[in-house]
């Protein structure tokens, strides 16, 4: 068009030229000639660039420019954390990628066919990898060049009509790159991942236990044989036996090491199975025989003219401590001064993960437990004596025998065990809770299991001594876990290796038995917390100093930090002293502890007997068959009752409670014992100290939950009546009751917390209102809710009672006790 523009142009010239000279219309045209070349050079303008250059032709294009370089935000500080971190992490993940590709070293390892091939298909996989890293890498690379140079031209253009500087232009670059190099970091980790898994899949092919050739196998074990004295050989032997078998010199260093642990583990089996003392050291050294002296006898039996022969204590002036020496032997009876008979059992030889397997007692006993059919196992005595070791003992020897449920009471046992014992001064730990457990098999299925908790002590949490906080303490080694519960770092120069597998161990056993293990320890972590806060006198009222704890208790407790500081210092109250609100601190620790443990315990009863109802629905054992259990010992009773009592320990000189059990299990062995000396008398009397035995365990029971009973006092009175009455009944039997023992005083004040201890209501209501996002901590405090709006209480206890699962049976009479100490 422009062409044909200027032909116009030219052609109108052309014919007014008037002669060749220039007219007044010819410079009349140049304006217009001016126009047709403007119009020729926005026509063949791109699309794009005709907007722009209309944008800038318009009269109000620098009036909106100003009004856009004044809105623009000032330059923010340019931020390098971020590429900072991802230049970090691409390095690790280089380094991580680089030590995969420098192969393992192959000492120590089989240089079988097996090893190479497996050698050879993970370089083959390495490389694979590497191919694919490199491929993606560089279309990466590509990519990230063609967007950076099309931004860097999208910029430019805008440029006419935006604000942007070349600042602006490099940050987006960079920006641009950033992301590239995040997205670079991303496939390095599938490649690492990759790498791991090729490198996991060689490690295990290397690990496969084979077993070496009966040649091999026969050359090692001629030379521990011939060297069984001294079996470590020295390097140089090692070398020429590793020559000789045709493999390593790693091989054969682990060989030994098994060996002679196995050894060694041998001689153990042997020495346990000789009899628990020596000829020399027995008072009657004419029988110097090495048989077992309580073979095929029942420990229920007329026990003076096979067990006394073993071992005597003479009249001293304190048994006690001949009793702790001998106790620490083995397995013996003993005569007290002609009269009683004890079984003591020492618990410390066998502590390990097999104790119940090389318990040479405690297969007797359970024979004779299936035998008597029913019957109640009593284990008492101080503290730290070893009871609670025998009592689990027996009962995960006998739910062994009872099909499937060992797990579950093993798993139960282990979470009791951590909430109920506190570590002492010694640094060992201690039971402060009297455990029952009740165990009844019908037709040969078993029909009933439960686990009764007696707690009788709830002031070491207050002070940080369960056994679950240490662990807590000691076994969260990661340091994510330690995090969510707010707990310190952990010293390393102080770790032990036994709290992490303690920890693993409780982790198991809350999953078997369907527990939240979580829950549990948020609770408990909250108590450490409040332990930890410590409070001041100020004029103001009672104030806290580590506001920290609170804030870490409240946030695992799900409640308010706010609403907990004001139920711990209470400003309203003016007159309330630092001693009061101490106490009422230590009182929220417990009440915060015992309804978890309680919540806990009736959990595992729950459990157990959901077990037992699935049990009960198909027999286990047909009519006219016999089981036999683990140990060999054919079982033909198909019902059983058995009752196993493991009282606390006391750790006082002069033990009450304990002394009073002891006194009355010394009293049926006695009765039963003259009673198979005398067959023809009717032992009634064994029902009057069964009876006695159930009120005092009664009342130790009842005064911990706080209920209306007896004293201790009146108790008292009613055991010296009825011995008194004992002895009347039959003139044959005048055993003089209670003489010549151990002086027992009934004070509950001896072996029970005080009761009076409580929480305010609005310490419950914290835990119960809507606020509170915890479910598990709501449920604890939900049966003091309804209390408190029932009887409009100000406060509640802190010891509530157990709520036993199912209903409550009565226990029977049990025709022997045993007494463990």
């Amino acid at each position: 068009m422009s062409s044909v523009s200027h032909e116009i142009c030219d052609s109108i010239v052309g014919t007014d030229n008037c002669g060749g000279f220039s007219c007044s219309h010819t410079s009349a045209l140049s304006p217009f000639d001016e126009l047709i070349h403007q119009l020729h050079n926005v026509i063949s303008l791109p699309p794009s660039e005709s907007v722009s250059y209309a944008m800038q032709a318009n009269p109000y294009h620098q009036a909106m420019f100003s009004v856009l370089c004044d809105k623009k935000l000032p330059q923010i500080p340019k931020d390098d954390s971020v590429t900072q971190r991802s230049m970090e992490q691409s390095n690790k993940l280089d380094s991580m990628i680089h030590e995969f590709y420098q192969f393992p070293n192959d000492e120590g390892a089989s240089s079988s066919m097996e090893d190479d091939q497996s050698l050879a298909d993970y370089k083959s996989a390495l490389e694979d990898v590497r191919v694919e890293l490199i491929h993606h890498s560089g279309r990466m690379a590509q990519h990230g060049m063609d967007i950076s140079s099309r931004l860097k031209e999208i910029l430019e253009r805008h440029r006419h009509s935006r604000p942007i500087s070349l600042l602006d232009m490099e940050k987006s670059v960079e920006i641009l790159e950033s992301k590239h190099l995040h997205c670079q970091n991303e496939l390095k980790q599938i490649m690492c991942h990759k790498l791991m898994l090729n490198r996991s899949k060689l490690d295990e092919s290397r690990k496969k236990r084979r077993n070496f050739s009966k040649h091999a196998t026969q050359i090692l074990t001629r030379y521990f044989n011939s060297h069984v004295d001294t079996p470590y050989p020295s390097e140089e032997d090692k070398a020429k036996l590793a020559l000789e078998c045709n493999i390593t010199v790693a091989q054969v260093s682990n060989w030994f090491g098994n060996k002679r642990i196995r050894y060694k583990r041998s001689l153990n089996n042997i020495s346990q199975a000789l009899p628990p003392y020596n000829s020399s050291e027995a008072i009657h050294t004419d029988q110097p025989s090495r048989t077992d002296p309580y073979s095929n006898t029942k420990l229920c039996s007329t026990v003076s003219d096979k067990w006394i022969k073993c071992s005597k204590i003479t009249a001293v002036d304190d048994h006690l401590d001949e009793m702790c020496s001998k106790f620490r032997e083995n397995i013996c009876w003993f005569e007290l001064e002609g009269k009683r008979d004890y079984l003591f059992v020492n618990p410390y030889n066998d502590l390990n993960d097999t104790k119940c397997r090389s318990y040479n007692a405690m297969e007797r006993l359970i024979k004779d437990i299936f035998d008597n059919h029913c019957c109640t196992v009593l284990f008492c005595g101080d503290a730290n004596s070893g009871k609670s070791y025998l009592a689990e003992m027996l009962v995960t020897e006998l739910s062994m025998k009872l099909s499937g449920i060992s797990t579950m009471l093993s798993s139960a046992m282990l979470i009791i065990n951590a909430l109920t014992n506190v570590r002492t001064e010694t640094g060992q730990y201690s039971s402060i809770s009297t455990n029952e457990y009740k165990l009844i098999m019908k037709d040969g299925c078993l029909s009933h299991v439960s686990i009764d908790i007696c707690m009788t002590e709830l002031s070491p949490i207050a002070q940080g001594d369960l056994k679950l906080c240490d662990i807590l303490m000691k076994g969260l080694t990661a340091p994510q876990d330690r995090e969510k519960y707010y707990l310190d770092p952990i010293d390393t120069d102080n770790s032990s290796v036994d709290m992490p597998r303690h920890m693993r161990d409780l982790q198991l056993a809350f999953s078997v038995l369907s527990v939240s293990s979580t829950d549990v320890f948020r609770v408990i972590s909250a108590c450490l917390h409040l332990r930890k806060i410590v409070l001041t006198e100020t004029a103001a009222g009672v104030e806290t100093l580590n506001i920290k704890e609170v804030e870490h208790a409240a946030h695992l407790l799900g409640i308010s930090p706010i609403k907990l500081y004001l139920c711990i210092v209470q400003p309203s109250d003016k007159h309330r002293s630092i001693e009061q609100a101490k106490v009422g601190l230590e009182n929220l620790i417990k009440s915060l502890y015992q309804r978890c443990s309680w919540s806990v315990f009736r959990r595992i009863n729950i459990v157990l007997q959901h077990y037992c109802s699935a049990q009960s629905n198909s027999s286990l054992i047909s009519d006219g068959e016999s089981s036999a259990n683990d140990s060999g010992i054919e079982l033909h009773s198909k019902d059983l009752t058995l009752t196993v009592i493991d009282c606390f320990g006391i750790s006082k000189r002069r033990p009450q409670f304990s002394t009073f059990l002891r006194n009355m299990a010394a009293e049926r062995m006695s009765c039963l014992k003259e009673g198979e000396k005398h067959p023809q008398l009717q032992f009634s009397e064994l029902n009057l100290v069964c009876q006695i035995m159930r009120q005092a365990i009664g009342l130790h029971q009842s005064a911990v939950r706080k209920t209306e009973t007896p004293s201790f006092a009146s108790l008292a009175k009613n055991i010296e009546k009825k011995s008194r009455l004992l002895s009347l009944y039959k003139s044959n039997l005048m055993v003089n009751h209670f003489d010549g023992r151990l002086p027992v005083t009934y004070d509950t004040n001896d072996f029970i917390s005080s009761n009076s201890s409580a929480i305010p209501a609005s310490a419950v209501d914290l835990f119960n209102c809507s606020d509170c996002t915890f479910a598990f901590v709501r449920h604890l405090y939900t049966n003091d809710t309804h209390n408190v709006s029932a009887t409009c209480q100000s406060s509640v206890p802190v010891h509530t009672p157990f709520s036993h699962c199912g209903s409550e049976t009565t226990r029977e009479t049990s025709p022997y006790a045993i007494l463990l100490l």
